[in-house]
């Protein structure tokens, strides 16, 4: 029976070299009837960017305002700089802690589309979320936190299920935004509706806008 079951393995290798596609005899053999691997390495984004916001609150937090320098001042041209940095800044533990389990949550869905795609919807919800900071608030208010990505994400993640094909598993995307929506759908709203007092509902509008913008512009793409 050994001697049978090497000489199949032999056989299998055989066929795929010929096929140019020769499993790794490390790796899991994808077939029917098992569940698709994950690498791993497609949430590194994701966890890097959850770090560097704690390590700035840590700072912050033994030198209180020495990184408030960091945030989005609005209609200041210096303040513009504040659009990639501010996103790692927080005004409290209670502030950090929120964002962090969004962000978590709403960002790991996104890296499972890969590693570059999670990275060209932050980057381009947190210019987006930014600079609607820098332009629509009073001048010389200053923005910080990640509150504009975590709306970005949730835009995205949203309007992924009317820009994406039925052939491109919009069915699957329909079903993510229903439980999106059905999770954060009215901490979305009230964030962007009679919000208090030192809350940039600005940053919140001007991030969905991004995420939707976002969706939009790669729907009916390959993972990239």
């Amino acid at each position: 029976m050994s001697d049978f079951w090497e000489r199949f393995k032999e056989a299998r290798t055989h066929r795929y070299q010929q096929m140019g596609n020769a499993p790794d005899a490390n790796s899991p053999v994808k077939g029917r009837g098992r569940a698709p691997v994950i690498n791993a390495g497609v949430f590194t984004p994701l966890v890097i960017l959850l770090g560097i916001m704690w390590v700035a609150y840590a700072i912050s937090f033994v030198v209180p305002g020495s990184l408030s320098w960091l945030g989005i001042r609005s209609w200041n041209l210096a303040g513009l700089g504040g659009i990639f940095t501010a996103p790692f800044i927080h005004s409290g533990l209670r502030h950090l802690v929120g964002n962090t389990l969004s962000l978590a949550i709403l960002g790991a869905l996104i890296s499972l589309e890969g590693a570059r795609r999670f990275l060209s919807v932050s980057l381009l919800v947190g210019i987006v979320a930014g600079l609607g900071a820098w332009a629509v608030n009073a001048p010389g208010v200053v923005t910080v936190g990640a509150s504009g990505l975590v709306f970005g994400y949730f835009g995205y993640l949203v309007a992924g299920a009317f820009f994406t094909d039925w052939g491109s598993g919009k069915l699957l995307r329909v079903v993510l935004a229903v439980l999106v929506i059905a999770v954060y759908g009215a901490s979305i709203f009230f964030g962007l509706v009679g919000v208090r007092a030192g809350i940039s509902w600005q940053a919140h509008l001007f991030g969905l806008l991004g995420g939707v913008l976002a969706a939009w512009m790669i729907r009916g793409k390959d993972r990239v």
